[in-house]
């Protein structure tokens, strides 16, 4: 996927960006996304025709970046960085804590400034430090006219940026994971809900029943929300679970099973623990709350 843009009105902009697989040489690829052989990225590469307008663009995309990040709820590191491999006058990481991280941040415990693998705060020189580690998941790069004046790009080399975003590994981050389950963020989880029904065999009226009146409350409450209901019901219940955890269909999955046990018909299976909790329609309702809000 290419865009370019021309704005004419002030100076002269052209921004060209695609999203694209990339390969990399990983001896040992771990920890699912966060380090594999083949990852997506989007590349963005802005040519303006001076640094002011460079500078303005740069500020202009970091800030869309960080709606970007803003909106699935990350709790990201902006992390000022010099003498990278690209070169260039300004250059920004947006880093996410993880224990698959294999960069780390020095959080200074004086003015709370953030810095990368520098152990001496550079706004106020303190030592006194937290120390996390982090994963990139985003870098901008405001390169000046570093590449456009080696190529001879006209008699006045353009001011060039340089933006990304890898959005496998944004995608890692957005997901809990382990060997037997993965539980994506509200936000990009296929469904809000996965209802499982019993066993073909196993009062089956019944069971209809009970799937139609959730359903309707469901419907009633959240007119927009996305339900899966399986109704391949040939296997049973533990072997459709394991079938949907392992994709993850919706951070909320309900059993149907025909079994009423003191008003509670229904049945809360949760991903993490695999622990199963009998619940009334209502506090289906309520776990839709918790997950919408």
């Amino acid at each position: 996927m290419e865009v370019n843009v021309i704005y004419v009105y002030d100076y002269y902009l052209y921004a060209n960006y695609h999203i694209t697989n990339k390969i990399r040489n990983e001896t040992h690829p771990k920890n699912n996304f966060f380090r594999s052989r083949e990852f997506l990225m989007k590349d963005l590469y802005t040519f303006d025709e001076n640094d002011e307008s460079a500078k303005i663009t740069y500020e202009n995309i970091n800030e869309a970046y960080e709606k970007i990040f803003d909106f699935f709820n990350l709790k990201f590191f902006k992390v000022q960085t010099k003498d990278t491999i690209m070169g260039g006058e300004i250059s920004h990481e947006y880093l996410m804590e993880s224990k698959y991280g294999e960069d780390k941040i020095f959080r200074c415990k004086l003015c709370q400034h953030v810095n990368k693998n520098v152990k001496i705060c550079w706004k106020c020189k303190n030592s006194n430090y937290t120390e996390k580690n982090v994963s990139e998941i985003g870098h901008s790069f405001l390169l000046g006219n570093k590449y456009t004046k080696i190529f001879n790009c006209g008699s006045i080399p353009y001011s060039m940026g340089c933006f990304g975003i890898g959005v496998t590994r944004l995608f890692s981050h957005l997901s809990t994971f382990n060997d037997d389950f993965i539980m994506w963020h509200k936000s990009i989880a296929p469904f809000d809900i996965t209802i499982i029904p019993q066993k073909i065999g196993y009062d089956a009226e019944t069971v209809q029943l009970q799937c139609d009146k959730l359903v309707n409350e469901l419907c009633k409450h959240y007119p927009q929300c996305s339900i899966l209901i399986d109704n391949v019901c040939k296997t049973s219940i533990g072997h459709r679970f394991k079938h949907f955890s392992k994709i993850g269909t919706s951070p909320i999955f309900i059993v149907v099973s025909g079994k009423c046990e003191n008003g509670e018909i229904y049945e809360y299976i949760n991903v993490a623990d695999k622990t199963n909790h009998k619940i009334s329609i209502d506090s289906v309702i309520n776990l839709m709350n918790k997950n919408y809000n």
